[in-house]
């Protein structure tokens, strides 16, 4: 399965786990950040944000604590958020990807209708909006 769109600004690709990385091994250009979340037996709930530095070999990346019995769906959302915000500190006219493996995290970015996430789906937008203007 492959859901494509491009109702904000740039292209959010939905693919099934196997897609994805031969996609990924096959055309892997540029920029690449992966984001993750997860929720502890404690009810605490999570997300991070990687970026591989071929130039250097090197990782960077930030974790960010949401809270107790917080939804893991929003904690996604605020990781591709916190990438995207990384992005300003880009080179421009480069290809960039994050990787996302929360399915619903990135349906949901791909509109601004009113339900649980809008408010980062709506950040998440003016972001992609403003990288654009650049």
């Amino acid at each position: 399965m492959m859901i494509a769109g491009d109702h904000l600004f740039g292209e959010v690709t939905v693919e099934d786990t196997d897609a994805a990385a031969t996609r990924t091994a096959n055309e892997l250009q540029g920029t690449a950040i992966w984001t993750d979340e997860s929720r502890l037996e404690d009810g605490s709930v999570g997300c991070a944000v990687a970026r591989y530095h071929p130039e250097h070999d090197a990782w960077t990346g930030m974790r960010v604590h949401i809270g107790k019995n917080q939804e893991v769906h929003g904690a996604e959302l605020h990781a591709i958020y916190r990438a995207m915000f990384t992005l300003f500190q880009e080179p421009r006219g480069q290809k960039i990807t994050i990787f996302v493996d929360a399915q619903a995290a990135l349906q949901r970015i791909t509109s601004d209708a009113p339900s649980p996430g809008q408010r980062y789906a709506l950040a998440i937008a003016q972001q992609a909006h403003d990288l654009w203007e650049q």
